[in-house]
């Protein structure tokens, strides 16, 4: 029979039909458990097969088998590479498949071997998907595969745990789709915050993306509201570079999510081949299964420089994009917002939860029918038995069972379903026992589907349980980048060793190293020159090409370089910095590497202390950013970076009391806070100086300085440790002194300099004396001072 009709509204709608096809059934993820179909098919498919995480590994090509055969229709291959991709720590967050053999490394997306030599099964996260199908927990969402002899679930119950940590990426007719990747720990409390309060604000549920290979995001606000409205600027994504000066190497890991190190290579290549000057001498991939590239600088290559290069002309700075297109209810396109994806999920937990609540409920009822029968039976168990005898067929037997004792359908077919032998040997008391739990149990079911909020508290502590086992620590870094001035990136510059001078006057200069000089121990010391009316409060090693952060009364921090300072030259710092109106530059440390560090730590005159992540600031921050939150009569003593939760912090007061404690002590706060108490002052009492002893790092001893002058060095074994905010013990004999300044003297330095009322003597630390704690200490630098400045 042929039909007649219009070609181009035939092919209008075939094609429809098409772009409808690919984005439900391929490119397009399902909001509720964020799971494309392949991926969904073939995890089902390993369900089925008793290929799961409590089953033995088996040849890779079983699974793929397994899904074909069942429901999969893409190509072996295709459910191969869906596999294998979900089994890389650095492809998923959180790896849904399990694998024996060469599954690949970070170097390209086909480095895994074939399908024959490599096994697999399910992981243990994967059976999150499944709880509760086998409880009717999707209802009827299911559907027919190509050949209608199996039905496959539309969605995952999923309870507990979201594959939106996972993301996912995918081009379909017209429309495409790009979800970052969670912290599972971040997404199910903001999950359980939504479900005890709807209304709660958006900043409290908002989750920073975290990607399988870590990196910096460095646009986070841009980021926020994009993931806000479901899409808009992408998010920008750099690699982890550390400068080796002893190796003059840049160490490159943690690359941005996506990017392969054969690509970084080829690029490397590219550059070095179009400029031989471009500042690289050879490049070498020692990656495994993570990024571990590491690029040798030629003699004279700026080290700050290249990693801006680098970033600019490499893909070690790249680009994720943000449309959060996702099927509502398993069926329409539609872009989500964070918030709004986060609802879908809850509502689709909750109503599958219900489905299951209400199974177990209608199991127990029907178990509860049961075991009355069977009681009453037992009350009568000779009539019983008699009646079933004395019948011809078991039609007879039910009907007089159900006319002389009152039982039910079900209850009959239970009882004649036993055998004679089992029906006159049943335990009254086992069955009343039975009766009795499965009553609570009913009612405990009951009250679940009768009271949302026992229902949420149920949903709640099955969030809680599942980020409790499977959850981790953030990999990726979240900071606002201010981009620095572009200078001319051709430019050698020799690295130096300088030392830097910072002047009560807001006053700054920059001086070779070896031009450091002093008097001699217990003299009055050198004079430094000082700019007229101005005395030294700061002093900082470091070298020509470093980056300074300099951190001033108001508690903000500013970022500069020392690339375009000169020498022996005192500078303003208003010419180096936009300071705002009243503040006063306190202090500087060396954030040259600024972004290898996990904390920032400040303690303060009043005694708080704070810890704060590097990612809370930025290590370009020309324009100042607040760092820590100050009191009107507070001022900070000292700034610290540290990489380790068992460096020590060491605390003196005025009157020489320490405090000693490991900075796992100290929790983690916000960048606008005041801290916590990090040591008990009396009233006249206030923080003089500190010191952060690193882990790892062997130290001669304690440096520490009276205001006279007086001073030795003490082993760090002679002080006890001490627990945060308390009193203390004292650090040395001071009889009728006060106590100035303390120092960490690593086993590697050989002179330390130190600084009073514009004097300054330099020592050997061999000719410091070693003295314990409870000794006065030599004269140091005579002199009558409470700001004593030592490096």
């Amino acid at each position: 029979m042929i039909y007649e009709t219009d070609f181009q509204k035939q092919i209008e709608n075939a094609f429809l039909a098409y772009g409808a096809s690919v984005a439900q059934e391929r490119a397009i993820p399902d909001v509720r458990d964020c799971l494309k179909i392949g991926l969904r098919q073939g995890l089902y498919a390993q369900y089925t097969n008793k290929l799961t995480y409590k089953d033995k590994f088996q040849k890779a090509q079983k699974s793929v088998a397994a899904a074909m055969s069942q429901s999969y229709v893409h190509g072996d291959a295709a459910m191969y590479d869906t596999f294998i991709r979900a089994a890389r720590p650095w492809s998923y967050r959180y790896p849904v498949e399990a694998v024996q053999g060469n599954y690949g490394n970070p170097s390209s997306p086909d480095s895994h071997a074939a399908a024959r030599y490599v096994e697999m099964k399910a992981a243990e996260l994967s059976n999150i998907f499944f709880d509760g199908l086998k409880k009717n927990a999707i209802g009827n969402q299911w559907y027919d595969n190509y050949d209608s002899t199996e039905q496959i679930p539309s969605v995952f119950p999923s309870i507990g745990y979201w594959n939106i940590v996972n993301g996912c990426s995918g081009i379909a007719v017209a429309l495409a789709t790009s979800v970052p990747q969670f912290n599972l720990k971040e997404v199910n409390e903001a999950l359980i915050k939504i479900i005890k309060n709807p209304d709660v604000d958006f900043n409290k549920i908002y989750c920073a993306p975290d990607f399988a290979t870590g990196g910096t995001i460095t646009n986070s606000a841009a980021v926020k509201e994009s993931l806000k409205n479901g899409k808009g600027e992408s998010i920008r994504l750099r690699a982890k570079l550390e400068y080796n000066p002893d190796k003059n190497m840049i160490y490159a890991s943690e690359l941005p999510y996506g990017v392969f190190t054969n690509t970084i290579i080829d690029q490397l290549a590219e550059l070095v081949n179009n400029n031989e000057n471009y500042g690289i001498e050879k490049v070498v991939d020692h990656t495994k299964k993570t990024a571990d590239i590491r690029i040798y600088l030629t003699k004279g290559a700026n080290p700050n420089k290249m990693v801006a290069k680098l970033y600019k002309d490499t893909s070690l700075e790249n680009w994720f994009s943000v449309n959060m297109i996702m099927l509502h209810q398993g069926r329409f396109p539609r872009i989500f917002g964070w918030r709004e994806a986060c609802d879908a999920y809850i509502t689709h937990i909750r109503e599958c939860e219900k489905n299951i609540i209400q199974f177990d409920l209608n199991k127990a009822l029907a178990r509860l029918n049961i075991v009355d029968g069977l009681i009453l039976a037992a009350a009568s168990i000779d009539e019983v038995v008699a009646l079933i005898r004395s019948s011809q067929n078991p039609s007879e037997a039910s009907s007089k069972l159900i006319a002389r004792f009152g039982f039910n359908e079900e209850q009959t077919k239970a009882i004649l379903a036993m055998k004679l032998s089992s029906l006159t040997k049943i335990d009254a008391i086992k069955l009343n026992d039975e009766r009795e739990e499965l009553k609570r149990k009913i009612e405990e079911l009951r009250h679940l589907l009768n009271e949302p909020t026992a229902l949420d508290q149920k949903l709640i502590d099955i969030l809680q349980e599942v980020a409790n086992k499977f959850g981790d620590e953030r990999r990726t870094k979240i900071m606002n980048l201010v981009e620095p001035t572009e200078q001319d990136e051709t430019t050698q510059v020799k690295e130096e060793d300088v030392s830097i001078m910072l002047f009560d006057n807001n006053m700054l200069r920059v001086i070779p190293k070896e031009d450091i000089s002093g008097g001699k121990r217990g003299r009055k010391g050198t004079n430094i020159k000082a700019p007229k009316n101005a005395n030294l409060i700061n002093t900082l090693y470091t070298t020509n090409i470093g980056l300074i952060a300099a951190i001033t009364n108001t508690g903000r921090l500013y970022n500069f370089s020392l690339l375009d300072l000169e020498w022996n030259k005192d500078y303003s710092i208003y010419e180096i910095i936009p300071l705002q109106d009243s503040e006063k530059v306190m202090l500087l440390i060396d954030a040259t590497s600024f972004n290898a560090y996990h904390s920032l730590i400040t303690v303060s005159k009043n005694g708080y202390v704070k810890k704060s992540l590097i990612g809370e600031y930025s290590s370009r921050a020309k324009k100042g950013v607040a760092a820590v939150k100050l009191d009107e009569s507070d001022t900070l003593i000292g700034v610290y970076l540290s990489n380790n939760h068992n460096d020590k912090l060491f605390i003196v007061s005025s009157t020489g009391n320490y405090n000693f404690y490991p900075l796992k002590e100290i929790s983690s706060t916000g960048r606008v806070t005041r801290g916590v108490r990090g040591i008990k002052l009396k009233e006249d009492e206030q923080v003089r100086a500190a010191t952060l002893i690193k882990e790892g790092i062997e130290y001669t001893g304690l440096l520490s300085i009276t205001s006279s002058g007086r001073g030795k060095i003490t082993p760090i074994s002679d002080f006890n440790e001490t627990s945060r905010g308390v009193k203390g013990n004292q650090v040395m004999e001071l009889k009728d002194d006060s106590f100035s300044a303390i120092l960490a003297v690593p086993s590697t330095q050989e002179k330390v300099f130190v600084s009073a009322n514009n004097k300054a003597v330099v020592l050997d630390v061999k000719n410091i004396p070693i003295q314990n704690r409870k000794t006065v200490g030599v004269s140091i630098i005579n002199t009558n001072s409470k700001n004593i400045e030592i490096m």
